[in-house]
C-alpha cells in the first residue's frame, strides 16, 4: 500500500494536507475506495480507506492502528555545519533521516562557508525521505544556530559529542549503550581551536570516525549508520 503523511489520525474522517492530497490524486491517480497507510510522524500509524479524493483535501477513514516497528528506541541529534554545496546537504538530510535521526540542526560554526539554509525545503526533503524509508517518527528540522548558542542550550541531554580528527575516544565506545545522542559535525575545515574548548566545556567529548579525512554530510551519514548498527534492538 501506498504510504502518506496526515497529521491527525486519531479520529476519522481524517484529511491529507494540500501536498499530500495532490501527489495522491494527481501523481499517483488514485481514487474513492482505494486503500493507503498513514502516519502522523508521531510515532503512529493506521490503515485507511480513501472517501473523497481531491487534490487540495483528500478525505479517509481510518480503519484500524497499526504497528510498523519501524523506529529505533534511540533519539538521535545531529548539530552540522550547512555545506557550501546546497545538494550535498539536502542529501544528507534525506538519508541521515532513512537511517533514524531525530533532530538536524544547522550548525553555524566560524568556518562554515554558507550561513543560510533553506529550512522549508529541507523539512519538504525529510517528509519525502520518511515516506519512501516508512518510517513513523518525522525528523525536526531546527532553524540555522550558532555554535555557541547551541552548546549552551540548556535542553541537551544524553550522551554529547563532536567529531574531530585525532581524538583519542571512537564512536563504537562513545556509542554503547546510549539512548539519547548529540553530535556535532563541522565544516570542512573543522572546528576552531577555540570552539573545541568551548564545546568540551558544556560537556561534550570529543570523538574521530577512524584513520580517513570524510567530508562533512559523509560523517554525518555515518553516524547515522554507525547508531543504527551500535543500538538497534536485536
Amino acid at each position: 500500500m501506498k504510504f502518506f503523511y496526515c497529521e491527525q489520525i486519531t479520529d476519522s474522517p481524517a484529511f491529507l494536507s494540500r501536498d499530500e492530497s495532490y501527489h495522491c490524486f494527481k501523481v499517483l491517480r488514485m481514487r474513492k475506495g482505494a486503500s493507503i497507510l498513514v502516519t502522523d510522524g508521531k510515532g503512529n500509524a493506521a490503515e485507511a480507506i480513501i472517501l473523497n479524493c481531491h487534490p487540495e483535501k483528500t478525505e479517509l477513514q481510518i480503519s484500524r492502528h497499526i504497528q510498523l516497528n519501524s523506529d529505533p528506541f534511540y533519539r538521535l541529534h545531529i548539530a552540522i555545519s550547512p555545506l557550501k554545496n546546497t545538494d550535498r546537504f539536502e542529501w544528507f538530510a534525506e538519508k541521515a533521516t532513512e537511517l533514524g535521526v531525530n533532530e538536524i540542526t544547522p550548525l553555524i560554526c566560524s568556518r562554515t562557508e554558507k550561513k543560510s539554509v533553506n529550512t522549508e525545503r529541507l523539512k519538504k526533503n525529510v517528509l519525502a525521505a520518511l515516506k519512501q524509508s516508512m518510517r513513523c517518527i518525522l525528523p525536526e528540522v531546527h532553524p540555522p544556530t550558532e555554535f555557541k548558542d547551541f552548546i549552551n542550550q540548556q535542553s541537551i541531554g544524553g550522551v554529547k559529542f563532536m567529531c574531530t580528527q585525532g581524538a583519542d575516544s571512537s564512536i563504537q565506545s562513545i556509542l554503547k549503550n546510549q539512548n539519547k545522542i548529540t553530535v556535532l559535525i563541522g565544516p570542512e575545515g573543522d572546528f576552531t581551536d577555540e570552539e573545541l574548548a568551548m564545546a568540551m566545556k558544556s560537556g561534550f567529548r570529543a570523538a574521530n570516525l577512524g584513520t580517513t579525512r570524510l567530508r562533512t554530510e559523509t560523517a554525518g551519514i555515518y553516524i547515522c549508520a554507525a547508531a543504527k548498527t551500535l543500538l538497534s534492538a536485536p
